[in-house]
């Protein structure tokens, strides 16, 4: 029998991450590092936007060469045009001017506004991203210790099957057990190597996956804690209300309000001041050009107003109203479908509470049947399939249980997470 089996190959690892530790890592996740840089220069255009509100300052400095002359022609009756020079060939302006805008017609109070709210929007989405890779990394360290109970459960089989091949090899040897009991035992350990090799694949895969959303190496999960996870359903429903993509809907729903304000600022004038220090020149020194004076700086104040635009502004505003009642419709719809998954996931943990009954009776039941069937062999009164059967199904009933096990686990934190990051963090990692 030796010849026919291979060892089980599980994964080792020097040291298993709990399930806090792989929570941990996923502020290692590299599109969590990414939404944290938009969120980062969302701040930066933010303190840009705000930054119009503020007067500017410039300093310019041009120089001119003209090819003629300026000069300017006098006409007097009964003689010719008398020509005389206006200015020089070379002139040069230096000006500092210190403008602000006294009024847009709230056109920049509204653009100030919608980049703060963008900026407050992106803070939230990295949240939001943090939240689903939570439930992600919580669905494949579920499935991780779902798989390593399975094959455990399967190795606990081979075990048990093997301490029975070698009575009942003993029985062939003496003529007192037929060939064919003894080959279909072989063909059972045939068959647990199979399920192993399976199992091995999909627990690599799941392993795999992990490793890439953390973006770190895990070897190995720790199994869960047996510690329950306290779950009150009104209060959850009411904390999904405030959940980060709901809040985040509700950014984007002030943002189109915002840019309804944005369109409406047409309709209003605009009024800017503006101050100057002006100086002119023929040569750097700006001392003037013998022709004008040098110093022309000004104090200004401009009022501009759009009387007609052929109806763009009207249609621009009618526009920003629509995409303001679609931002609103989408955000109440929205809420609508996170509550009534919300409501789903609860049923689904109470059908999933009620099944892992069932199977813990069932894995009961089956560990009865299997002694009493391995006894029967023993005493020859069972033959080898029947034993092989009852081996496969209490393997099975405990992989049941195990799996079961990992899916309340799973529910329990997407539950957590459907009610918002806040909820989790309270819950299963609390300071």
């Amino acid at each position: 029998m030796k010849k026919i089996l291979f060892p089980f190959l599980f994964a080792a690892a020097l040291q298993a991450q709990t399930y806090r530790e792989v929570i941990a890592a996923v502020d290692n996740s590299l599109a969590l590092k990414s939404a944290r840089q938009l969120e980062a220069a969302a701040r930066k255009n933010y303190d840009s936007v705000w930054g119009t509100q503020l007067p500017t300052l410039d300093a310019s400095l041009s120089a001119v060469h003209l090819i003629d002359q300026p000069t300017i022609t006098f006409y007097i009756p009964n003689m010719p045009p008398q020509h005389a020079p206006m200015g020089r060939h070379d002139k040069f302006i230096g000006e500092i001017a210190l403008r602000y805008p006294l009024f847009t017609g709230f056109a920049q109070t509204a653009q100030v506004e919608s980049a703060k709210l963008e900026a407050e929007k992106a803070a939230l989405q990295v949240a939001d991203l943090r939240r689903n890779l939570y439930l992600k990394a919580s669905e494949l360290y579920g499935a991780v210790v779902a798989l390593d109970d399975a094959i455990r459960a399967q190795k606990e089989a081979k075990k048990a099957l093997d301490a029975s091949y070698k009575k009942a090899r003993g029985l062939n040897e003496t003529g007192m057990l037929p060939d064919a009991d003894l080959y279909n035992i072989e063909a059972a350990f045939y068959d647990i190597e199979a399920t192993v090799t399976e199992l091995e694949s999909q627990r690599t895969e799941a392993l795999e996956r992990l490793s890439y959303l953390v973006h770190e190496k895990i070897d190995s999960c720790e199994p869960l804690k047996n510690g329950d996870l306290p779950l009150d359903e009104a209060g959850l429903t009411k904390a999904a209300h405030a959940r980060e993509d709901i809040r985040a809907l509700a950014r984007s729903l002030d943002i189109a309000q915002e840019q309804v304000t944005l369109a409406e600022s047409r309709y209003y004038p605009t009024v800017g001041v503006e101050a100057a220090l002006k100086h002119m020149g023929d040569n750097l020194e700006l001392n003037g050009d013998g022709y004008l004076n040098p110093n022309q700086s000004y104090v200004a104040a401009e009022a501009k107003w759009n009387l007609f635009s052929g109806l763009s502004d009207r249609r621009r505003v009618e526009a920003a109203r629509l995409q303001a009642l679609a931002a609103r419709t989408k955000l109440a719809d929205y809420t609508d479908r996170v509550l009534t998954e919300l409501r789903t996931s609860f049923s689904q943990l109470a059908a999933m509470r009620s099944k892992r009954k069932s199977a813990a009776a069932r894995e009961k039941a089956q560990r009865k049947y299997y002694d009493l069937t391995k006894g029967r062999f023993d005493n020859q009164l069972a033959d080898a399939d029947e034993l092989s059967r009852a081996t496969a199904n209490l393997a099975a009933a405990k992989a049941q249980v195990s799996t079961i096990d990992a899916r309340i686990f799973i529910l329990k934190t997407k539950i957590l997470l459907q009610s918002g990051l806040s909820q989790f963090t309270r819950v299963v990692l609390p300071e």
